[in-house]
């Protein structure tokens, strides 16, 4: 866990030291950029822990299918949340960056646009998707967490 934080946090650090390879423009996006980003985040974690709240006391009081129900509910939810941060994002960018764009040799080998290089730093949550939703269809962690497994 350390060694995933640790690399998580390098990672994200990168991107101002790529952003500031880029010019001061695209450091001041990135900057504004990570606040809104920031915020969208904030908001995903107090709906995943909420959801685990709610979710995690229903599995705990032996209610697997409500539970399971919830867990349904907060995916769906979680999805129409992740659009519309998207649309708000692609709807804000312009008027608040004219350059935000990433990736190692997007920044440093092919030149490419603020905005592509950007876009490059963010597809890793979109990569994990399919992953994420193959993991819960399996439906694995619906169990009772608080009685003795025999």
């Amino acid at each position: 866990m350390i060694g995933a934080a640790l690399l998580w946090g390098v990672g994200f650090t990168s991107y101002t030291a790529f952003m500031g390879h880029m010019g001061t423009d695209a450091a001041a996006a990135n900057s504004i950029a990570s606040v809104v980003r920031d915020l969208v985040c904030c908001m995903c974690n107090g709906l995943a822990s909420g959801g685990g709240i709610l979710v995690g006391n229903e599995l705990g009081a032996g209610n697997l299918s409500t539970g399971r129900e919830y867990g349904d509910r907060l995916m769906k939810l979680s999805f129409v949340c992740g659009l519309l941060s998207t649309a708000i994002m692609f709807a804000v960018t312009p008027l608040l960056i004219h350059v935000v764009k990433l990736t190692v040799l997007g920044a440093f080998v092919f030149h490419w646009p603020v905005e592509v290089v950007y876009a490059c730093t963010c597809l890793d949550e979109v990569g994990k998707i399919p992953w994420v939703i193959y993991h819960y269809k399996k439906y694995k962690w619906v169990k009772d967490l608080t009685r003795e497994m025999i």
